[in-house]
């Protein structure tokens, strides 16, 4: 795949990442009327985690799969 398309996946995930950080802290704070500093923390922990899956899904998989078939032989 192109490294040009590879950062568009990149950039894509990050901006779905800021997304869920901006929802869940909104809604933590206004609705939950939880402290901004947990909110933050409970969103980043979230956010993080669906970034890794997510680039490690679908951005990182070549490489990924390239390094571990190289190990094989």
């Amino acid at each position: 795949r192109p490294l040009k398309e590879g950062y568009i996946y990149f950039i894509s995930i990050l901006l779905f990442s800021l997304l869920i950080v901006q929802t869940i802290v909104v809604a933590g704070v206004e609705l939950l009327e939880l402290n901004l500093y947990v909110a933050r923390i409970i969103a980043a922990f979230i956010a993080g985690c669906s970034s890794f899956y997510l680039n490690a899904r679908y951005n990182f998989r070549l490489l990924a799969h390239a390094h571990i078939h190289a190990k094989k032989r």
